[in-house]
């Protein structure tokens, strides 16, 4: 949209985002990765905890765009995936492609 959200809107997006999040769905932590991504971002860093917590939780549940948008969003944000979620992605990609 070439706009950037205000920053009392951000930090209300947040907010809700934390206190939801143990509701998110795989869908829902890649969609979010990446949207905060896109928007050259990184959510605050409690946010920013819960969603890698829950991406590493869910890894076993990522589809293939899940995988990749989770990918892409680390990789732009700059951010060290850990071994752990690495190894679950992987497993993942490769299961699917058995």
């Amino acid at each position: 949209m070439g706009r950037e959200p205000a920053a009392g809107l951000m930090r209300a997006l947040e907010v809700h985002s934390k206190t939801i999040a143990g509701t998110f769905k795989q869908q829902d932590v890649s969609n979010t990765l990446l949207a905060y991504a896109t928007m050259g971002r990184e959510p605050e860093a409690e946010l920013m905890r819960l969603q890698e917590g829950l991406a590493e939780d869910l890894a076993d549940t990522f589809n293939t765009q899940g995988v990749s948008n989770t990918l892409w969003a680390y990789a732009t944000m700059g951010r060290d995936l850990g071994e752990g979620m690495m190894r679950a992605l992987e497993g993942r990609i490769r299961w699917r492609n058995v």
